[in-house]
């Protein structure tokens, strides 16, 4: 196939992706208390942020839903691989409801776009799942990948590590906890005098602060 967009530029998307998204979010508002008893903690962590590059574990569906309401009023768009928005019908419910695809071959080109959203008049933010991938219903991390870091540390903006909690309850859906780490900056870790080992160990420290927040639940 030719090239993938990353984000629709028509007004007519840009409408619709406003009542499509603001639908989902009051409908997500009813229904994430009911179902999941979920829960907010950590929300002092955001005060002072215009925006960020935000990443977290993924072990449910419905992640950037919890995110996006854990998070509001930052406005998110989300990440995700190339392929899910090869997926008729599938793949504009997501770009909709804000989120734009990582071209696999050229991982590269999102910069541009991200820079738009990040220097709109109220600006996004962006999140990535650092993993890679979903692993439904499991609490334990797998390797990061430093795609998000380089994000951040090309437009020097915060890296805000989310860990999302699952507990497990007999009759209902898992009880869903959503933390909001304190923000870390890439450039922070300069000791590493390529951009490679500045990402690199940027990507193990929050690693290490999500690993330590889950334990507390294990």
């Amino acid at each position: 196939g030719g090239q993938i967009t990353i984000i629709p530029e028509s007004k007519i998307f840009s409408v619709l992706s406003r009542i499509v998204y603001s639908f989902v979010f009051l409908l997500q508002l009813i229904v994430y208390p009911t179902l999941f008893s979920f829960q907010v903690r950590g929300r002092s962590n955001l005060k002072g942020i215009r925006n960020a590059v935000f990443i977290s574990n993924h072990c449910h569906y419905l992640d950037p839903g919890f995110i996006a309401a854990a998070v509001w009023p930052i406005k998110i768009f989300f990440t995700g691989m190339e392929k899910s928005y090869k997926i008729p019908g599938f793949s504009l419910f997501i770009r909709l409801l804000r989120s734009l695809p990582i071209p696999e071959k050229n991982p590269g080109k999102i910069i541009k776009p991200i820079g738009k959203l990040l220097r709109k008049k109220t600006p996004y933010s962006v999140h990535f799942f650092p993993e890679g991938e979903m692993l439904s219903g499991t609490q334990a991390l797998r390797e990061f990948k430093t795609g998000a870091f380089s994000v951040s540390r090309f437009f020097n903006i915060p890296i805000i590590p989310i860990v999302e909690i699952q507990i497990k309850r007999k009759f209902f859906p898992p009880k869903i906890i959503i933390f909001i780490e304190k923000p870390l900056y890439a450039s922070a870790f300069n000791e590493y005098n390529s951009k490679k080992g500045n990402c690199e160990a940027a990507a193990n420290y929050a690693f290490t602060v999500m690993e330590k927040r889950l334990n507390l639940y294990r």
